[in-house]
């Protein structure tokens, strides 16, 4: 995972992830404004649309979970696997308020530092 073929692709990553999690929520387009209209849909019956929207929900993985402290948690199990390498992965590649805000993660989890 931390080799010379993935190791570039490392911080613009986790800068990502950071960025995903601190984002806001598009709020722009209402929930049920991406279904067709069945009504206009030609051949539309009523036993093929049960047999469509007859499937489970999908389930959330990160139910009752933190995925915040989930990703610290992982930072420092990667940081015990690989010593000395995490710590400098990220003080070079994160930027901006990403290092504020993974600093608030690893304390929400107990970490005071890493590798």
């Amino acid at each position: 995972m931390l080799n010379d073929t993935y190791v570039k692709y490392w911080a613009p990553l986790l800068n990502a992830l950071v960025q995903m999690f601190e984002g806001e929520v598009d709020t722009s387009t209402p929930q049920d404004e991406h279904f067709i209209e069945i009504e206009d849909t030609p051949g539309y019956t009523t036993a093929f649309n049960q047999l469509v929207f007859a499937s489970n929900k999908p389930t959330d993985p990160f139910v009752g979970s933190q995925p915040k402290v989930l990703l610290a948690e992982s930072l420092q199990k990667l940081s015990v696997r690989y010593p000395g390498k995490v710590q400098p992965l990220i003080q070079g590649g994160i930027q901006g308020p990403a290092v504020g805000k993974l600093q608030e993660y690893l304390k929400a989890a107990n970490i005071n530092n890493l590798s």
